[in-house]
């Protein structure tokens, strides 16, 4: 949404609806001041619901996991998520990690040019005082216990930031073994992840009495290692951030902790955080694995927490912080279902073909449902006086349109329904039958008057006719019906007077005409 570029305040106190008319596709206000107002279904229903109760979408759906999600981790390809013509790997990896907390990305190149163009494409790296994009051995480079070969309980990054890094990545490049040590031997330094959230329901289900402890204490976080460094953030911040029930951010470091404040119940802080740690510990909660060259890893530093155990000889890791906003934005811009025009003549069957493969490739792969709305008027009186161009336009438009838009989705419902995959080949969930939708009119089975449009009224009689033909032949893929309206208030009826329109209204029972 672009800024807002109205001054809402200048509106007057006292301006007030002085009528309301529900409509098909919304509601349209007519305002004191004589503004005119429209607000679609869709707005309302999404806006006026109570957001503290609102329903997790399948998008936004989260899965909690302990250690049995080493059976299935959360992977996508490389390839797929940076390939630039369609968002659907991109929208897979979000997706995933919004779900689970964390994404691996496989057969990625193993270089640290190639990491950073793919965490590139997930948002803006986010520059701290470590840098912006790490490349990095265990040399205590930096003050951080990060830069050591030594065990790392499970923690969040960046705990002393008004607002920790959103996302956090690694990628190991190489682990070299010390000179005593054969290449084949373990060198220790596996990977851990934790879900802090799966812990922080365990603890509000075991313990609420801590969970509340841990969820309204605010603590004071710091860093402070590095010479010209002294970080911590605007306020005091809990462990446990939650908006009524749901959970919102895991905030826990112990190293980066500052003392429990004066005031406040010392021990039973304690006892709480205690049994956080031992929950955070249990061999059920922790999820261990190597990481590997060519796999990276990438997790929501807002709810997963990461640990390894020691380790020999020589790590080289790459990776990066991304900003919770710019994940966010990213993952709603793949994952949530929008809008696009593309233009196309549809008097053409290449293009028609091509372009609706395109739409299919775009949109998860798949077509379900396909209405044909392609359709312009007869504006030139009687028949006979009218050009033969007007007339092959029309029914070009009119029936062409219609008929090469479904020789184009019948063939990808047919093949849907044939061989159960997607256009890229991958299985396909959850299709019965496909269903094309044609707009034809009530002109295609009575002859209007008074206007005079034998041609308009010809395309769409082809339109019904053609259409239950279909409905014949396409048995066992697809479904095909026509919507037949009657008079409809908008452009393609601009051209008929005023008279005209009343004697329409004349000849309906009610009166009145479709908006």
């Amino acid at each position: 949404m672009a800024p807002r570029n109205f001054d809402t305040f200048a509106i007057p106190k006292d301006v007030s609806p002085t009528e309301i008319s529900p409509k098909i596709d919304g509601v349209d206000i007519l305002w004191s001041d004589s503004h005119k107002s429209h607000y679609p279904w869709s707005w309302l229903n999404f806006t006026v619901q109570d957001t503290n109760n609102k329903k997790p979408t399948i998008q936004d759906e989260r899965r909690l996991w302990g250690a049995t999600v080493s059976s299935a981790p959360p992977e996508v390809d490389f390839e797929n998520v940076m390939n630039s013509t369609s968002p659907k790997g991109m929208a897979e990896l979000t997706g995933k990690i919004r779900q689970y907390g964390f994404c691996f990305v496989t057969n990625s190149p193993k270089t640290p040019e190639d990491t950073e163009k793919l965490l590139e494409t997930i948002g803006p790296i986010r520059n701290t005082h470590y840098g912006g994009f790490y490349d990095f051995i265990p040399d205590l480079a930096l003050a951080d216990t990060a830069y050591t070969n030594l065990a790392l309980p499970a923690h969040t990054d960046t705990t002393y930031f008004t607002e920790p890094a959103g996302l956090q990545a690694f990628h190991l490049l190489s682990h070299t073994p010390p000179t005593n040590k054969p290449a084949d031997e373990v060198l220790g330094g596996q990977s851990l992840l934790v879900d802090g959230f799966y812990a922080a329901e365990t603890l509000r289900k075991e313990s609420p009495g801590d969970f509340e402890i841990l969820r309204k204490i605010k603590l004071p976080w710091h860093a402070s290692g590095n010479q010209g460094v002294a970080i911590a953030p605007d306020m005091a911040y809990p462990v446990i951030e939650a908006f009524g029930e749901k959970l919102h951010r895991i905030r826990w470091n112990n190293d980066d902790r500052g003392v429990v404040p004066v005031g406040i119940d010392v021990d039973a802080w304690y006892q709480a955080a205690r049994k956080w740690d031992e929950i955070l510990k249990r061999k059920e909660s922790e999820y261990w694995f190597q990481l590997e060259p060519g796999r990276v890893l990438i997790f929501d530093n807002w709810r997963v927490l990461h640990g390894r155990s020691a380790f020999e000889g020589l790590r080289r890791i790459c990776g990066a912080y991304i900003s919770r906003d710019d994940f966010i934005s990213r993952w709603k811009m793949t994952n949530f279902p929008r809008e696009e025009a593309y233009q196309v003549n549809v008097t053409s069957a290449e293009d028609v073909d091509k372009t609706i493969t395109e739409i299919v490739k775009e949109f998860n792969g798949r077509l379900d449902i396909f209405v044909a709305n392609s359709g312009i008027p007869w504006t030139e009186g009687a028949f006979i006086d009218g050009s033969v161009e007007t007339a092959r336009n029309v029914m070009a438009i009119n029936v062409d349109g219609v008929m090469w838009c479904a020789k184009s989705a019948g063939a990808h419902f047919r093949r849907q329904k044939e061989q159960g995959t997607t256009i890229d080949g991958k299985p396909l969930e959850n299709f019965i039958a496909g269903s094309f939708i044609a707009t034809a009119s009530m002109s295609g089975s009575i002859v209007n008057i008074p206007q005079l449009q034998a041609v308009y009224n010809s395309s769409k009689a082809a339109v019904i006719h053609f259409c239950k033909s279909l409905a014949v032949e396409w048995t066992g893929f697809a479904r095909v019906n026509t919507v037949s309206p009657g008079y409809i208030l908008t452009e393609i009826s601009t051209f008929c007077s005023p008279e005209t329109k009343n004697i329409w209204k004349g000849k309906i029972v009610m009166g009145s005409s479709t908006l």
